[in-house]
């Protein structure tokens, strides 16, 4: 008996200890941990680190530290908050995307954080990359044009800056030169190049205009990608495919530009310490939806970083520290834009601040530095402080405004609970189905009908064409090329041609008789059809000068040439508005 009595209390003791050090160890877990998704890829995969922080409800973005042999391709944040016995904690998920840049092993050293004045550190994690199958070698047809000069067709591609600064706005054009004896149907066809080493290649779009080569007149399209470089060292950019399009005998050959080559440099290192990786041009303002509130009364801070750079790979500030304040990180989200082949926008952080206290409270100015690529050198701007009066809670006074416990008894009665919904009194008569019924099957027909009208609106805005007397149909846009061409040649007056050529193009364009159709119909029709505002100013601008220089040529140059030019290249672009 004195055995199992001893057996009973050797088991329980060790159990004891057992839970002991179980409850240690998950005491001890370490707050912040750093995963991948996988750890065996290819060249051609993404990895996805993962830092994950449990239990914390202040926290800032962390900084990756530098990691070789691969590019920072984006990242997202998710949080999730809990509130147990008054108590509000969160867990964060920060998640980096990395594409591999060369087979081998990528080592990913160990992420620093630091959270309530304490650093805290991740495993370092090593991944294994072999070579993936890499860009396809071009087709049989595809042609690399040896020697440019008065060839026909030929691409060239080049870069606006071959010595970027690390995460600097650069540049890549690529331009086709189709000779304008040369006639094609259809558009060029476009394939870019794989933008390896560079993060967020935005397409800020396409331009036509006339240029002279070798003697040869050329009508070029010209294509630009917005591209930030994501490493340091050489890149090399392969060279991009464009198709010249269909000829009258058939297909055409595709052909290949040059590669480009960029030399990426780092950002000096007399970095300020609010630096927090931005290139670009920026500036900061920041405002609150409370200049008063109550003891616990949440407060919106909303900051927005705007300029020039990628706004969507912004760092976040580096908000300062006070303790009158319990800060939560609420969303961010950027809005972009391309202007003059440079991309801007705004990215805007919302933060939700709890006064802890009441009286005058200051939210402190937020530092944000930057580096500027164009003067080589750190920048810094900043918020101006907000006052805010905070009052006490009024929830937590008593009758005669002194301050009542927390803990207070609170009492219920009866009349507290109701009913979700009434019984009813008696069953009712069901009412027919809502399918019988003539307006249901109406409002469904409605849409239908108006999606079946846009589509052929759309259609009939994607078909502007022209029957010639031998019976086919061509672009409206081809047979005004081909006037334009053969009145260039033979010496006519361009005040009178262009003129007449563009408004009989927009008559039938804009399904309109060309006889008395003026200048502010033109334009109004346009802008109905959601032309940009820039293509039909120019498109105006250009009808006054044909009309003064026909009806008072002693008030205008002569700039023949130039006109002959805008012509051709407004033609183009409003045919390609068309077919968006």
């Amino acid at each position: 008996m004195n055995s199992v009595v001893r057996t009973i209390v050797g088991a329980f003791a060790a159990f004891i200890v057992t839970a002991a050090v179980t409850h240690d160890a998950r005491a001890q877990a370490p707050p912040v941990q750093a995963t991948v998704d996988r750890d065996t890829v290819t060249t051609e995969d993404v990895i996805t680190l993962t830092i994950s922080i449990v239990g914390e409800t202040n926290v800032s973005v962390p900084t990756l530290p530098i990691i070789n042999g691969v590019q920072f391709i984006g990242r997202s944040t998710a949080s999730t908050q809990t509130l147990r016995n008054g108590q509000l904690t969160a867990d964060f998920r920060f998640s980096f995307r990395l594409r591999p840049s060369r087979p081998g092993t990528v080592s990913i050293p160990p992420v620093q954080l630091v959270i309530g004045g304490t650093t805290h550190e991740t495993e370092p994690i090593e991944v294994t990359v072999t070579q993936g199958p890499g860009p396809q070698s071009p087709p049989s047809g595809f042609q690399q044009p040896s020697t440019r000069a008065g060839q026909e067709f030929f691409v060239e591609a080049e870069i606006d800056n071959d010595n970027p600064y690390l995460g600097e706005q650069i540049a890549y054009i690529v331009k086709a030169y189709q000779s304008t004896s040369a006639f094609a149907l259809g558009r060029r066809s476009y394939w870019p190049p794989v933008f390896w080493g560079f993060w967020n290649a935005q397409d800020s779009g396409r331009r036509e205009y006339s240029e002279s080569r070798s003697g040869l007149r050329y009508r070029v399209t010209e294509f630009r990608t917005i591209l930030f470089p994501t490493v340091l060292g050489p890149i090399t950019i392969e060279p991009a495919k464009m198709g010249p399009g269909t000829t009258i005998f058939g297909g055409a050959a595709d052909y290949n530009s040059s590669s480009v080559s960029v030399e990426v440099q780092p950002l000096p290192t007399d970095a300020p310490p609010s630096f927090a990786g931005g290139v670009g041009d920026f500036t900061i303002d920041a405002k609150v939806d409370l200049t008063a509130a109550n003891v616990g009364e949440p407060v919106t801070l909303t900051v927005q970083v705007s300029g020039t750079g990628n706004l969507d790979l912004l760092p976040d500030p580096i908000w300062p520290e006070s303790d009158d304040w319990r800060a939560f990180d609420n969303s961010s989200d950027s809005a972009t834009y391309v202007e003059s082949g440079q991309l801007k926008g705004v990215r805007t952080y919302e933060r939700i601040l709890v006064p802890k206290r009441e009286g005058s409270l200051v939210i402190p100015a937020i530092d944000y530095a930057f580096f500027d690529p164009r003067d080589d050198m750190y920048r810094t701007v900043s918020t101006a402080a907000i006052l805010i009066f905070v009052t006490p809670d009024p929830a937590a006074l008593g009758q005669d405004g002194s301050p009542q416990s927390v803990q207070s008894e609170v009492f219920r009665t009866g009349t507290d609970i109701r009913h979700v919904k009434p019984a009813p009194s008696s069953l009712a008569v069901p009412e027919p189905p809502l399918t019988s019924r003539s307006l249901y099957w109406a409002a469904w027909a409605i849409p239908t009908m108006g999606v079946v009208a846009a589509l052929a609106w759309r259609n009939r805005r994607r078909l502007p064409l022209l029957q010639t007397k031998d019976g086919s149909v061509v672009p409206a846009s081809e047979i005004a090329l081909s006037e334009l061409l053969r009145s260039r040649e033979s010496g006519e007056d361009p005040h009178v041609v262009t003129g007449r050529i563009l408004i009989d193009y927009l008559g039938v364009v804009l399904d309109r008789s060309p006889s008395g159709l003026t200048r502010s119909e033109i334009a109004g029709s346009l802008a109905q059809a959601d032309f940009s505002a820039p293509l039909i100013s120019e498109l105006d601008a250009l009808l006054v000068q044909t009309e003064a220089g026909r009806y008072a040529p002693g008030l205008t140059l002569d700039g023949s040439e130039i006109m002959w030019d805008d012509t051709e290249r407004l033609i183009h672009e409003l045919d390609w508005e068309f077919d968006r």
